[in-house]
């Protein structure tokens, strides 16, 4: 009291400022510690393993670790609300708001005023980590194709991103959707579906309108049947049945009229079914799929969107698994070919998911018989029929006796000796097959077995995919290439000459794809049935990678694996 009595006003105020600048320096070393020591000195949730943590550290190191979300008196800035609110709203995008902690920010920044240094930089840190994952998420998808088995441009480095620059720019930036737009997949396929989900969404939070059981197995055109006003206002829900089509016909109330036929077969279109106006068993089990189930595969094809490369090295080749379609892009972006494909049996030979370049086209190819179709199917079948290896253009390779003898049998099943299908018009392959090489030995090719396209379900493969119209389809594959005109292509198919490979070049990227929601140019979405189970699979690890997803404080609580 002495030594403060000694000073004079001015030197006490002087002191004074002294002293409130010196608490406010260890005040900011604390929190610029406690950041330091949240950031990179604990374990840290997988945001992205490696990657996300070691752009943390790079963030923060750069920035001195001095908070990136708060102002001068340690509040959460404008662009922290912005961010937050963006992530609260993630849904918008097909994700789950839970997953960035959409409803822990409040409280949190109520413990700000409270709180000292520490709160600070577990709000700072925490922040940082959530726009980190959201970011990635939007960018990359939330799940590794590769722990579903799937080969679809999964190559993380092709979509890297510079993260601590990202999340800069983001804390700086007056409206963040652009940037955050920007890392979403550049598709107008996946732009459509966005579109389409928000309408979903309202739909979905709806009852769900329940088409009754009907009379009769099959209700036809002009019948009547006492669950036909359920079926009209569940018409009217989906979109299929609009309002100028809903008046009631001459027929009344539960008459199957033919404007209700009409909005019927618009939905039989819409989800894979014969297209007929008939309601029968598939297609009334197809109108009471709940709404929720339907905005499941729309959030389930955009994560798959994510996961496709930004760009292709040429315009692509697409086929759908489960849609039975292959589509062809063109130099402008443009679709350039469409037709119906068929693909592997479900449950037993069921086409992979993958991508590869298409680098050889063979025209009048010969079929060398994969061991487990011989050992299976075909060596059966010849000792039934002993004729029906030479009927059928087979031979065994490397031997001169085409007579299937104990030693020739032993040597097929064990995989010892080959069994190849010369060239012809009943060859398996048909008259061209399109190869881009690959573990799975997959490939596109010819059929002689038109009938198939004629079905709607087209699983029917051991694996391979077939095209309804190889010469157009030869045609896309050579068109930068002007000695193929499409008169020598036609020649080559209907020559005489074998197994006539032919260089693609440029090489052309082949996606084989599993989407069950697709949003064509209409704007409509069409889905299709779940056929090897991979949305099932796809929501198990989706839900697994939520549980997981615990909130960030205390960090050393949430280390992932």
């Amino acid at each position: 009291m002495r030594w403060r009595a000694s000073l004079g006003p001015r030197h006490s105020l002087a002191l004074a400022l002294m002293l409130a600048a010196a608490v406010a320096a260890r005040a900011q070393v604390s929190e610029v510690d406690a950041l330091r020591a949240a950031t990179c000195g604990a374990a840290t949730t997988r945001v992205r393993a490696t990657e996300s943590a070691d752009a943390l550290c790079v963030l923060y190191s750069v920035r001195a670790f001095r908070p990136l979300w708060l102002d001068a008196a340690g509040q959460p800035t404008p662009a922290a609300w912005r961010m937050i609110a963006l992530m609260q709203r993630a849904e918008q995008r097909g994700l789950r708001a839970a997953d960035y902690d959409a409803e822990a920010w409040a409280g949190r920044a109520v413990a700000l005023l409270a709180g000292g240094p520490a709160a600070r930089a577990e709000f700072d840190d925490a922040l940082t980590r959530q726009v980190l994952r959201f970011a990635l998420d939007l960018h990359r998808g939330r799940i590794d194709p590769r722990r579903l088995g799937v080969g679809i441009g999964i190559d993380p480095s092709g979509k890297r991103l510079d993260l601590p620059m990202l999340v800069e720019a983001l804390a700086r930036a007056q409206d963040p959707e652009p940037s955050l737009e920007a890392l979403e997949p550049p598709f107008a396929g996946y732009r459509r579906l966005r579109r389409a989900l928000a309408t979903l969404r309202v739909e979905a939070s709806r009852d769900d309108v329940v088409v009754p059981a009907l009379s009769s197995p099959v209700l036809e055109p002009g019948d009547a049947d006492a669950g036909v006003p359920a079926l009209r206002a569940r018409l009217l829900q989906l979109g299929d049945l609009v309002a100028i089509d809903a008046v009631v016909e001459a027929g009344g109330e539960t008459c199957y009229d033919p404007a209700l036929a009409a909005a019927v077969q618009r939905f039989q279109a819409r989800h894979g079914l014969m297209v007929d106006g008939r309601l029968g068993a598939k297609t009334w089990s197809a109108l009471n799929v709940p709404l929720s189930q339907r905005l499941g595969q729309v959030r389930f094809a955009m994560e798959r969107w994510r996961w496709v490369p930004s760009g292709f090295p040429e315009p692509p080749i697409v086929v759908n698994i489960p849609e039975f379609q292959l589509r062809a892009v063109g130099d402008d972006g443009r679709l350039a070919l469409e037709m119906p494909v068929v693909v592997g049996r479900a449950f037993r030979t069921e086409t992979p998911v993958f991508a590869e370049l298409l680098r050889t086209l063979v025209f009048r190819p010969s079929w060398t018989v994969p061991q487990s179709i011989v050992r299976d199917e075909l060596l059966p079948r010849a000792l039934r029929d002993p004729g029906y290896f030479a009927r059928q253009g087979f031979e065994i390779v490397g031997v001169d006796d085409p007579s299937l003898t104990p030693e020739t049998q032993a040597g097929l099943r064990r995989g010892q000796l080959a069994l190849r299908q010369k060239p012809g018009p009943g060859n398996a392959l048909g008259r061209v097959k399109f190869l881009f090489p690959n573990a799975h030995a997959v490939y596109l090719h010819d059929t002689p077995s038109r009938g198939a396209f004629a079905r709607v379900r087209r699983d029917l493969s051991h694996g391979c995919v077939r095209v309804q119209d190889p010469e157009a389809l030869a045609n896309f594959v050579l068109r930068k290439q002007p000695e193929w005109t499409p008169e020598r292509i036609r020649a080559a198919l209907d020559g005489d000459q074998d197994d006539v490979a032919v260089t693609v070049s440029p090489p052309i990227p082949v996606y084989l794809v599993y989407v069950t929601a697709v949003a064509p140019g209409d704007g409509t979405v069409h889905y299709f049935d779940d056929l090897y189970g991979h949305d099932a699979r796809l929501q198990t690890a989706l839900d697994q990678d939520s549980g997981r997803r615990c909130g960030v404080v205390p960090l050393r609580a949430c280390a992932r694996d």
